[in-house]
């Protein structure tokens, strides 16, 4: 979804699966998003054009992405990994990941963890991610619900009545209106309803507008 933009797609799967399975086994699903066995998740969201190019291992194990797609890749990993601890089911991240390593496939997936050079922004990121999935006891066994999408936005709830939390996703390159307003639970800051370009944002205590 945050490569493609096809939120129709991510809504039918989530949707599809959760009504597959007893609850009790989508409370408890692995939600990943990379693995030993594939390409480092920061990679595959910023340097595709690798897969077409024929390269070595050799010349793999020096490759990295420019500032510019790393950069973006640091976006579109916020976002992917907003909704992993979001959607029903519990978030397991591949060590390293929450410090922005890069690598290949395997073996430059497997790269040791970057002591002292990790990628702050990602590192606090991850950690208001864990704050905020262990104060949510909604996000343990709350319902989900898909609310709407369209074009590369997506907004789901988990949770009912009082007790729910809202996620909106946005990987277009314009604003999105969400019809929402609240609390941003992930830094507290009030959300006016406009989601920028390329973000994701969690909501309690809101007031909803489907005319918006």
């Amino acid at each position: 979804y945050v490569l493609s933009g096809n939120s129709a797609d991510l809504a039918n799967t989530l949707t599809t699966l959760y009504a597959s399975y007893p609850k009790c086994v989508s409370d408890s699903l692995m939600n990943i998003v990379g693995t030993h066995d594939t390409d480092r998740i920061l990679t595959e969201l910023g340097d595709q054009s690798h897969k077409s190019l024929g390269l070595s291992n050799s010349e793999l194990s020096v490759r990295k992405m420019s500032p510019e797609n790393r950069a973006r890749a640091i976006k579109l990993l916020k976002i992917a990994s907003i909704i992993q601890y979001t959607v029903y089911g519990v978030p397991s991240v591949y060590y390293g990941d929450e410090a922005g390593v890069e690598g290949y496939h395997d073996p430059f997936c497997r790269a040791t963890f970057p002591w002292g050079n990790e990628e702050t922004e990602l590192v606090e990121h991850y950690r208001r991610l864990g704050t905020m999935r262990k104060r949510e006891k909604v996000l343990e066994d709350g319902l989900f619900k898909v609310i709407r999408y369209n074009r590369g936005f997506i907004m789901f709830e988990r949770g009912e009545g009082d007790e729910k939390l809202i996620v909106a996703a946005n990987v277009n390159k314009t604003n999105a209106n969400c019809g929402i307003v609240g609390r941003n639970v992930l830094t507290g800051e009030y959300f006016n309803g406009t989601l920028a370009p390329e973000s994701a944002v969690i909501i309690k205590s809101f007031d909803m507008n489907e005319d918006r």
